[in-house]
């Protein structure tokens, strides 16, 4: 998959949540201003390992936030793998904090004082990646629990 599929992929998700955006080379720039995004596909080397995607949000100048997710699969079914998993795991905790989209059924707001500042904390549902036949679960006492997990078999 080249850089513009990968680019599309993202303006995508953007549209269907309501926020217009504007791809500016590689990088997705919702309501036509930064912060934007832009994800990075790196495949595996061998049919065995899997790629990864990197992803990017340019916050302003010099200030990026980076995340990666593993995508299994050759060619393209690894990359819609990996944009899977960003999607499930991390797209709506970054529509909340920076776009003001937030779907309470995917992310919980949660205001916190810290060190006497005030902070608004943005808290995904938890996410978890396993091989088949292997189970997977959050720790009891992790926050917040009235959340569904989102369980991805490989």
């Amino acid at each position: 998959m080249t850089d513009a599929q990968n680019t599309d992929y993202l303006s995508k998700l953007f549209d269907v949540h309501g926020v217009a955006c504007v791809v500016h080379k590689d990088w997705v720039v919702p309501n036509s201003q930064l912060p934007a995004l832009r994800g990075l596909w790196y495949p595996g080397q061998s049919s065995k390992d899997a790629g990864l995607l990197g992803v990017q949000v340019l916050v302003r100048d010099k200030v990026v936030i980076e995340e990666a997710f593993a995508g299994v699969g050759q060619g393209d079914a690894g990359l819609h793998d990996a944009l899977g998993n960003f999607t499930v795991n991390s797209f709506h905790v970054l529509l909340a904090a920076f776009w003001g989209k937030n779907d309470p059924e995917q992310v919980t707001t949660r205001e916190w004082v810290v060190g006497g500042k005030h902070y608004t904390a943005y808290i995904g549902n938890f996410g978890t990646r396993c091989s088949d036949g292997v189970p997977a679960h959050v720790p009891d006492g992790c926050s917040p629990p009235s959340k569904p997990q989102s369980n991805v078999s490989l």
